[in-house]
């Protein structure tokens, strides 16, 4: 899914916690920060949601839970720090432990 916007993504998050992911519960942790400019940091997180009712089409579980790489673009204003870009993908089953070894 691709949108731009602050409304087309408040409108997907208000479906997906009314419906697939509704009563579930999201922890995320940070994998790495790269600050750009003193105001633009990249921030790549792993997520892992749990009690998720269904996976999203395409979408394979991972002991149970949806696991994703989300990165972020955040830049810095007067009122605090703010998301200008976002991307979600799921991690692959085959690869959740880790890229592939080296040949």
């Amino acid at each position: 899914m691709f949108s731009i916007g602050k409304p087309p993504f408040v409108a997907q998050h208000e479906r997906i916690f009314s419906t697939i992911y509704k009563g579930s519960t999201n922890h995320i942790q940070i994998e790495h920060i790269a600050l750009i400019k003193p105001d633009v940091a990249i921030v790549d997180t792993l997520t892992v949601v749990a009690g998720v009712q269904q996976a999203p089409p395409g979408v394979q579980f991972i002991d149970g839970a949806l696991h994703t790489r989300l990165e972020q673009v955040l830049v810095r204003r007067a009122d605090g720090w703010w998301i200008a870009s976002f991307h979600n993908v799921a991690v692959n089953p085959a690869f959740a432990s880790g890229p592939p070894p080296k040949r």
